[in-house]
């Protein structure tokens, strides 16, 4: 299991370019409202509910719950390097579909299914983020 982690970890950096004095261009100039604190972090991870199912990353809830203060910094890490080029990591976007009925004999897909998303708790979580920024600052924030 831990070399799964540690694949998903590796997975949602491996493709950033490490910020540097060097690679200045690729940085962009974001107030700090924008960024999130360990704390912040930490408190969401801890918040995680672990009777949810795990998303397409098999990372369970409650991994992430346990290990929320080990994982704060990576984590913090990755949500402000993401918003600060500019770049989501696409192991976060990817989800399971799974299509529910509307209605108890669905005739067609188009009208009588409807698509339920599961995605990565990671990537909830970091989302979450955006919305509270969006909403303190009162802004949309993509």
């Amino acid at each position: 299991m831990a070399d799964v982690f540690n694949n998903f970890l590796h997975g949602l950096t491996s493709h950033f370019v490490p910020l540097s004095c060097e690679n200045e261009h690729l940085v962009v100039d974001v107030p700090n409202e924008y960024l999130v604190d360990e704390f912040q972090v930490y408190h969401d991870l801890r918040k995680i509910k672990v009777n949810k199912s795990s998303g397409p990353d098999v990372i369970t809830n409650k991994m992430l719950k346990v290990f929320a203060y080990e994982l704060a910094p990576v984590v913090m890490d990755i949500c402000n390097t993401s918003v600060k080029q500019g770049v989501f990591p696409s192991i976060l976007k990817r989800s399971i579909v799974v299509p529910i009925p509307k209605i108890s004999l669905p005739q067609t897909v188009e009208e009588d299914l409807r698509p339920i998303s599961l995605t990565s708790q990671v990537s909830q979580v970091m989302e979450g983020f955006n919305q509270k920024k969006s909403v303190l600052s009162n802004k949309v924030y993509t």
